[in-house]
């Protein structure tokens, strides 16, 4: 009898711990010494940003601060300055 364990199921269908997107295995981002973690490119890429910030870069800090003021406002989706405001977040650290 052949057992299958979550750590396996996670394999065969990955989704991101982040956001819960599905996507291919090989376009996820596996955590090293958890393989089981997997994290989609976009997720990815926020993480960075906010472990730079953590790291106490001053630039990567003020970023993601005026980042995360941002979104909670919602400017990002403006029609007068969410394609400038995307454009720069693209941009900065």
């Amino acid at each position: 009898m052949n057992v299958q364990t979550a750590v396996e199921d996670d394999f065969a269908h990955p989704y991101c711990w982040c956001c819960g997107a599905e996507q291919p295995s090989e376009a996820m981002v596996h955590l090293g010494s958890h393989p089981e973690v997997t994290v989609c490119p976009r997720c990815a890429h926020s993480l960075h940003r906010q472990a730079l910030a953590a790291q106490g870069k001053p630039l990567a800090r003020l970023a993601w601060r005026i980042r995360q003021a941002v979104v909670r406002r919602g400017w990002q989706h403006s029609r007068l300055l969410g394609r400038p405001l995307r454009w720069l977040g693209r941009h900065l650290p």
